[in-house]
Protein backbone atom coordinates (compact mmCIF):
# COMPACT_ATOMS: atom_id res chain seq x y z
CA UNK A 1 0.00 0.00 0.00
CA UNK A 2 1.59 3.00 -0.99
CA UNK A 3 1.16 6.45 1.01
CA UNK A 4 -1.91 8.27 -1.35
CA UNK A 5 -3.29 4.54 -1.20
CA UNK A 6 -2.84 4.93 2.92
CA UNK A 7 -4.33 8.67 2.68
CA UNK A 8 -7.45 7.81 0.73
CA UNK A 9 -8.00 5.07 3.19
CA UNK A 10 -8.01 7.02 6.08
CA UNK A 11 -9.86 9.45 4.69
CA UNK A 12 -12.77 7.22 3.49
CA UNK A 13 -12.74 5.80 7.00
CA UNK A 14 -13.43 8.95 8.67
CA UNK A 15 -15.87 10.14 6.42
CA UNK A 16 -17.63 6.55 7.56
CA UNK A 17 -17.14 7.21 11.23
CA UNK A 18 -18.59 10.74 11.04
CA UNK A 19 -21.55 9.34 8.84
CA UNK A 20 -22.08 6.66 11.01
CA UNK A 21 -22.26 9.46 14.29
CA UNK A 22 -24.78 11.11 12.15
CA UNK A 23 -26.79 8.30 11.61
CA UNK A 24 -26.88 6.85 15.18
CA UNK A 25 -27.94 10.41 16.71
CA UNK A 26 -30.74 10.48 14.22
CA UNK A 27 -31.75 7.23 13.55
CA UNK A 28 -35.71 8.21 12.72
CA UNK A 29 -34.90 10.25 9.69
CA UNK A 30 -31.38 8.37 8.82
CA UNK A 31 -33.05 5.47 7.56
CA UNK A 32 -34.17 6.76 3.80
CA UNK A 33 -30.73 8.01 3.90
CA UNK A 34 -29.35 4.60 4.39
CA UNK A 35 -31.07 2.76 2.32
CA UNK A 36 -30.01 4.91 -0.46
CA UNK A 37 -26.33 5.32 0.39
CA UNK A 38 -26.56 1.29 0.61
CA UNK A 39 -28.17 1.41 -2.82
CA UNK A 40 -25.91 3.59 -4.80
CA UNK A 41 -22.88 1.56 -3.46
CA UNK A 42 -24.00 -1.78 -4.58
CA UNK A 43 -25.25 -0.11 -7.98
CA UNK A 44 -21.97 1.45 -7.88
CA UNK A 45 -19.94 -1.66 -7.23
CA UNK A 46 -21.33 -3.63 -9.57
CA UNK A 47 -20.87 -1.48 -12.26
CA UNK A 48 -17.68 -1.56 -11.53
CA UNK A 49 -17.35 -4.95 -11.59
CA UNK A 50 -18.82 -4.82 -15.13
CA UNK A 51 -16.86 -2.09 -16.70
CA UNK A 52 -13.42 -4.48 -15.73
CA UNK A 53 -15.04 -7.59 -16.98
CA UNK A 54 -15.86 -6.03 -20.43
CA UNK A 55 -11.88 -4.00 -20.11
CA UNK A 56 -9.76 -6.81 -18.74
CA UNK A 57 -11.74 -9.71 -16.89
CA UNK A 58 -12.98 -11.82 -20.02
CA UNK A 59 -9.93 -12.45 -20.97
CA UNK A 60 -8.65 -13.55 -17.84
CA UNK A 61 -8.82 -17.35 -16.73
CA UNK A 62 -12.06 -17.27 -14.72
CA UNK A 63 -12.87 -14.12 -16.08
CA UNK A 64 -16.58 -14.54 -15.97
CA UNK A 65 -16.81 -14.85 -12.16
CA UNK A 66 -16.56 -11.28 -12.66
CA UNK A 67 -19.71 -10.77 -14.98
CA UNK A 68 -21.44 -12.89 -12.14
CA UNK A 69 -20.11 -11.03 -9.06
CA UNK A 70 -21.40 -7.49 -10.90
CA UNK A 71 -25.08 -9.30 -11.69
CA UNK A 72 -25.60 -10.24 -8.19
CA UNK A 73 -23.85 -6.55 -6.95
CA UNK A 74 -26.27 -4.83 -9.38
CA UNK A 75 -29.35 -7.12 -8.04
CA UNK A 76 -28.33 -6.11 -4.70
CA UNK A 77 -28.50 -2.36 -5.24
CA UNK A 78 -31.69 -2.67 -7.11
CA UNK A 79 -32.87 -5.02 -4.19
CA UNK A 80 -32.07 -2.44 -1.39
CA UNK A 81 -33.24 0.60 -3.07
CA UNK A 82 -36.59 -0.84 -2.91
CA UNK A 83 -36.78 -1.50 0.53
CA UNK A 84 -38.08 2.14 1.50
CA UNK A 85 -41.23 0.86 1.18
CA UNK A 86 -41.39 -2.87 2.78
CA UNK A 87 -41.92 -3.77 6.27
CA UNK A 88 -39.00 -3.49 8.33
CA UNK A 89 -38.68 -7.13 9.30
CA UNK A 90 -37.45 -8.18 6.08
CA UNK A 91 -34.54 -5.02 6.39
CA UNK A 92 -33.66 -6.86 8.93
CA UNK A 93 -33.63 -10.31 7.93
CA UNK A 94 -31.37 -8.47 5.34
CA UNK A 95 -29.18 -7.00 7.93
CA UNK A 96 -29.07 -10.68 9.61
CA UNK A 97 -28.18 -12.30 6.24
CA UNK A 98 -25.74 -9.66 5.28
CA UNK A 99 -23.81 -9.83 8.77
CA UNK A 100 -23.87 -13.71 9.25
CA UNK A 101 -22.34 -14.34 5.57
CA UNK A 102 -19.52 -11.23 6.35
CA UNK A 103 -18.31 -12.78 9.85
CA UNK A 104 -18.22 -16.07 8.98
CA UNK A 105 -16.47 -15.18 5.93
CA UNK A 106 -13.93 -13.32 7.87
CA UNK A 107 -14.26 -15.62 11.27
CA UNK A 108 -13.07 -18.57 8.48
CA UNK A 109 -10.55 -16.98 6.62
CA UNK A 110 -8.70 -16.07 10.07
CA UNK A 111 -8.84 -19.52 10.89
CA UNK A 112 -7.02 -20.22 7.94
CA UNK A 113 -4.87 -17.50 8.47
CA UNK A 114 -3.86 -18.96 11.47
CA UNK A 115 -3.46 -22.10 10.37
CA UNK A 116 -0.82 -20.73 8.15
CA UNK A 117 0.81 -18.52 10.49
CA UNK A 118 -0.29 -15.30 9.42
CA UNK A 119 -1.63 -12.27 11.33
CA UNK A 120 -5.20 -13.37 11.94
CA UNK A 121 -6.46 -11.55 14.66
CA UNK A 122 -7.64 -8.34 13.52
CA UNK A 123 -10.27 -10.34 10.83
CA UNK A 124 -11.36 -12.71 13.59
CA UNK A 125 -12.42 -9.95 15.70
CA UNK A 126 -14.41 -7.97 13.00
CA UNK A 127 -15.68 -11.26 11.92
CA UNK A 128 -16.86 -11.75 15.73
CA UNK A 129 -18.38 -8.14 16.01
CA UNK A 130 -20.33 -8.87 12.57
CA UNK A 131 -21.70 -12.25 13.71
CA UNK A 132 -22.82 -9.73 17.03
CA UNK A 133 -24.35 -7.84 15.01
CA UNK A 134 -26.64 -10.01 13.12
CA UNK A 135 -27.78 -11.37 16.61
CA UNK A 136 -28.05 -7.91 17.67
CA UNK A 137 -30.34 -7.33 14.57
CA UNK A 138 -32.08 -10.57 15.88
CA UNK A 139 -32.67 -9.45 18.87
CA UNK A 140 -34.24 -5.89 18.21
CA UNK A 141 -35.86 -7.27 15.25
CA UNK A 142 -39.17 -5.01 14.65
CA UNK A 143 -37.81 -1.91 16.08
CA UNK A 144 -36.78 1.27 12.90
CA UNK A 145 -34.82 2.93 15.35
CA UNK A 146 -32.84 0.29 16.67
CA UNK A 147 -31.98 -1.10 12.80
CA UNK A 148 -30.39 2.28 11.96
CA UNK A 149 -28.47 1.85 15.16
CA UNK A 150 -27.42 -1.29 14.88
CA UNK A 151 -25.97 0.08 11.23
CA UNK A 152 -24.46 3.42 12.30
CA UNK A 153 -22.30 1.07 15.07
CA UNK A 154 -21.51 -1.15 11.85
CA UNK A 155 -20.68 2.06 9.81
CA UNK A 156 -18.72 3.70 12.57
CA UNK A 157 -16.66 0.33 13.35
CA UNK A 158 -15.92 -0.30 9.39
CA UNK A 159 -14.41 3.20 9.25
CA UNK A 160 -12.30 2.83 12.27
CA UNK A 161 -10.92 -0.61 11.01
CA UNK A 162 -10.56 0.99 7.98
CA UNK A 163 -8.14 3.38 9.57
CA UNK A 164 -6.47 1.19 11.11
CA UNK A 165 -5.79 -0.47 8.16
CA UNK A 166 -4.62 2.42 6.21
CA UNK A 167 -1.86 2.87 9.00
CA UNK A 168 -1.33 -0.51 9.56
CA UNK A 169 2.04 -1.69 8.49
CA UNK A 170 2.44 -3.94 5.47
CA UNK A 171 5.62 -6.44 4.31
CA UNK A 172 6.62 -5.63 0.80
CA UNK A 173 7.61 -9.12 -1.25
CA UNK A 174 10.72 -7.93 -3.52
CA UNK A 175 11.32 -10.63 -6.90
CA UNK A 176 15.11 -10.20 -7.86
Amino acid sequence: MNFMQRIKGALIGLVMVIAGIIFFLNPTQSYPFITAILSLGLLFRGFQLLFFYFRMARFMVDGRSMLYQSIIMIDLGLFTGSLTQVPLVYVMLYLIAINLFSGGVDILRAMEAKKYGSSWKMTFFSGLISVLMAVACLIFIKATKWAVMIYALGVIYSGIMRIAQSFRKTKMVYIQ
